[in-house]
């Protein structure tokens, strides 16, 4: 396991995106955090809503899970992922140096609060 940011996560995630991008897109619930996996159950306007909480690829860290990496808790922010072979995992794809920095911000970007 591993754990991160749910920023991070998000940044890696194949299933990620931004419907506010999407000329298709009706409408772009949770500002833009959304997901297009088939197993996310939480919804809004048919539109499926990236939440730490409902990822089907992540577990939520509690605080005993970021005890146990030397990591200060705080709610919603932190997810476990599974990859016990260091291989990249399936819906993940490999980021670029870090995500640029999280699009340049120097690390977590204010997404973070709109989960």
């Amino acid at each position: 396991m591993q754990i991160m940011t749910i920023n991070e996560f998000a940044n890696r995630c194949g299933y990620f995106f931004n419907a506010g991008t999407d000329p298709e897109a009706l409408c772009a619930p949770n500002n833009g955090y959304n997901c297009n996996h088939p197993e996310q159950t939480e919804k809004q306007n048919g539109v499926g809503c990236c939440f730490q909480w409902s990822c089907p690829l992540a577990i939520p860290a509690d605080e005993e899970d970021c005890e146990k990496y030397g990591i200060e808790y705080e709610e919603d922010e932190f997810v476990l992922v599974e990859d016990e072979s260091g291989m990249q995992l399936p819906g993940l794809h490999e980021s670029q140096e870090s995500e640029d920095k999280t699009a340049s911000g120097g690390g977590d970007n204010d997404q973070g609060t709109m989960r």
